[in-house]
């Protein structure tokens, strides 16, 4: 796309908009994660345009679709708060009184949170010398991790956009629920509107009356029908059932559909059938009859395939790398000439050598903070490095091509433990620069939707380290407040006392597991020969895709990405296909090619407003019952 056809996007108008979401929906989203358990991340984008489209349509000069795109994008940003809520987890984490009995209590650092008999954690203030250094650590990691993920996302920019022209199908999906609201045809209106009011209602059965209800009733299970009662008597360890979620059954609208099947395939054979060999033969010890379908995901996935899946995944990883190595180089030979091509501000030569730079200087902050242990230093430099360069290649292909996300959890722990690198010290610093940065891959996602709304990609770089570093300031404040009216976790905030202790428990396992503290334990079972079987394994498939000329980005990624996908939802996703199938012959391909992206866009807009809408009732509710109740 031509320079002159991009415009300006980060103007007053959308610098209003952003500090709406930070002044006004970031303190609520914060309330609302506390006793609720949910986020308004995805309702905040949705909210925020809609409310600021009305707004201007009063004034000389509407909302433009750059204006709209900027609020749209940078408001699920601006409104999570993690800053914040790491602060209170680490805080929590080290006052904890397992923390102690486990013996943990000795091993954690003042760096990373203050000490529970420090009068910070007695009278819960951040405003106390005992946080400065977790504040100022936290905060210079994550910095850095910003700049990290800016130039990894200028870099991806040029590999899968300018010179790819992979489609990102999600991308579009984001710009026509932009361009559906601030330049709707009439045609797509109509749609828009018709698939907008679908959302709402499943929105209104499926969350807002269980949230306002006092006896939470559920007329839709969320997120699943589960079956695996049913089958857990003849096939032990299996799990079975059908997503509740309405945004699953339209994923075949937007992903190729050769990818849906293979990412089901994988999904169904793990957690229908080869769970069930697990448990045959006793390689899943930490199955309990009883087990709802969520459980067994994840209990079989750290008794077992955490192995396997990790050696599949450097695999694969490896072999995208191998595969599209010409368009690797052609990047990078771009980024080493004088001038290189791309849209205005995202072709500097130095967005690469800033990731290197910056990557490897939250590798030495980790360093420094193990305790200058050299044996520690090529590690870290080959996760926060290499395997961040590697991994966002693998992600952020799988995003370009097939709209499809995932991740391989607890990575750097397993590292650390087949490497032998069992030191505490070298745990704690995953917060402070020794992880794998993939965060750049969302920001190739969202400059492809600048494209689409023809805004200068200078525009949301702009708003995107604004919105982050003010929303992180006030998110400490606002946690600052909240904290002060109540201990968290506690009675006044409900969901944070079921939340809290669950993340932590998990937490203190994997640390008694990696590093042995606390007496170790045996509910991780990590070893190379399954790691080193997925890693074969990984190679194998690689290799068949090309010789039956096959996509091995394609095989590779939805087998993959099938390991890390519930059943319920694998086998929505094939019920969405024969949706769209339908839908397709029913209405014509021209009319499909054209409205499929704004039926997804309008489904979910209207969850997004729906769930927004019941927040704000609560809110007026408890207002209601209590004048002095203030959520914020």
């Amino acid at each position: 796309m031509r320079d002159d056809v991009l415009k300006e996007g980060f103007t007053v108008k959308s610098l209003i908009g952003i500090l709406y979401v930070i002044l006004i929906l970031l303190p609520a989203n914060i309330y609302y994660i506390l006793t609720m358990g949910g986020s308004l991340s995805s309702a905040a984008s949705i909210i925020s345009l809609i409310f600021f489209i009305e707004i201007f349509k009063f004034s000389e000069k509407p909302l433009t679709k750059q204006e709209a795109f900027i609020i749209y994008s940078i408001a699920s940003e601006a409104v999570t708060g993690s800053i914040a809520f790491a602060l209170i987890g680490n805080m929590y984490f080290r006052s904890n009184p397992m923390a102690k009995y486990l013996g943990l209590y000795k091993v954690i650092p003042d760096w990373w949170a203050p000490p529970p008999y420090s009068p910070a954690i007695k009278h819960r203030i951040f405003f106390h010398h005992d946080w400065i250094l977790p504040i100022f650590i936290l905060f210079s990691a994550w910095t850095l991790g910003k700049i990290i993920d800016f130039s990894l996302g200028v870099y991806l920019y040029h590999q899968f956009i300018e010179i790819e022209k992979l489609p990102f199908p999600l991308a579009n999906v984001s710009a026509e629920t932009i361009l559906s609201l601030v330049v709707p045809k009439s045609s797509k209106k109509r749609i828009f509107t018709a698939t907008t009011i679908l959302g709402i209602v499943y929105g209104i059965l499926a969350y807002v009356i269980p949230l306002l209800t006092d006896h939470r009733i559920l007329l839709i299970p969320i997120p699943f029908y589960d079956f695996t009662r049913l089958i857990e008597d003849f096939l032990p360890g299996a799990s079975l059932g059908i997503s509740t979620d309405l945004a699953s059954y339209t994923f075949a609208f937007f992903m190729p559909h050769s990818f849906i099947v293979l990412l089901s395939i994988s999904s169904i054979f793990i957690y229908l059938f080869a769970n069930n060999l697990l448990v045959k033969r006793g390689l899943f010890p930490l199955y309990i009859k009883g087990m709802n379908l969520g459980e067994i995901y994840t209990w079989s996935y750290i008794s077992f395939w955490i192995n396997p899946t990790i050696g599949f995944g450097i695999a694969i990883a490896l072999a995208q790398i191998f595969f599209y190595r010409k368009y690797i180089i052609s990047t990078i030979r771009e980024f080493t000439r004088k001038r290189t091509v791309g849209v205005e501000f995202v072709r500097s030569k130095y967005a690469l050598y800033l990731f290197f730079a910056s990557t490897i200087l939250a590798s030495f902050l980790a360093w420094v903070l193990s305790g200058f242990n050299i044996f520690y230093l090529p590690l870290i430099l080959s996760i926060s490095v290499v395997w961040s360069f590697l991994f966002s290649h693998l992600q952020g292909r799988a995003l370009a091509e097939y709209g499809f996300s995932f991740d391989i959890p607890y990575f750097v722990p397993v590292v650390m433990y087949l490497t032998g690198a069992r030191d505490p010290k070298l745990w704690f610093t995953q917060t402070a620069g020794f992880t794998v940065y993939t965060g750049g891959v969302g920001i190739v996602q969202q400059l492809k939707v600048a494209l689409l709304c023809e805004t200068k990609p200078r525009s949301y770089i702009k708003a995107w380290f604004f919105a982050w570093f003010v929303g992180a300031i006030m998110g400490i404040l606002y946690m600052q407040v909240f904290w002060k009216m109540a201990p968290i976790p506690s009675s006044a905030y409900p969901a944070s006392m079921i939340n809290f202790p669950v993340q932590v428990a998990e937490q203190y396992l994997l640390i008694s597991a990696v590093t042995g503290v606390g007496g170790g334990n045996s509910i991780l079972s990590l070893n190379i020969k399954d790691i080193s079987i997925g890693f074969i394994a990984g190679i194998v498939v690689s290799v068949l895709a090309v010789i039956l000329k096959l996509s091995p980005s394609l095989v590779g990624i939805a087998l993959l990405a099938g390991t890390r996908t519930w059943i319920s939802v694998a086998i929505s996703f094939l019920i969405s296909i024969v949706i769209a199938r339908l839908t397709k012959k029913f209405m014509g391909d021209e009319w499909w090619n054209e409205n499929r992206f704004v039926i997804v866009a309008g489904i979910y807009a209207g969850i997004g407003l729906a769930i927004g809408l019941g927040v704000i009732i609560l809110f007026l509710k408890k207002a209601l019952i209590s004048p002095y109740y203030i959520p914020f």
